[in-house]
């Protein structure tokens, strides 16, 4: 389902009132394929990795990221997903490169 949502338009990158994204509540739920899709589909669109990594940093209001979120419940495989997601994809990009397109916050 979650497939096919986000193969026929579903704004993944939408956040709700607390600043959690789709990504972080399948983190905080611990699910596990979704969080696969999730990124699998956001690194596939136009400027894909350098938002997953974008969401994969992204902090809620309390200041926790989805691997925050599933490292508060244990779920181990989850974490692993997005350790490996977010390893893969900082190697791409040099750490000045978000310094540049992002606030400086990011530095």
């Amino acid at each position: 389902m979650v497939e096919y949502l986000c193969n026929h338009g579903a704004d993944i990158f939408a956040l709700d009132n607390e600043k959690n994204s789709a990504l972080a509540h399948a983190a905080m739920f611990g699910h596990v394929n979704v969080v696969q899709i999730l990124l699998d589909q956001i690194e596939k669109r136009n400027g894909g990795a350098e938002k997953a990594l974008y969401l994969l940093r992204l902090q809620d209001r309390a200041g926790r990221t989805p691997l925050h979120r599933a490292a508060q419940f244990e779920y181990v495989e989850v974490k692993r997903i997005i350790s490996f997601h977010e390893n893969l994809l900082v190697a791409d990009y040099p750490p000045f490169f978000f310094c540049e397109k992002r606030s400086s916050s990011w530095c």
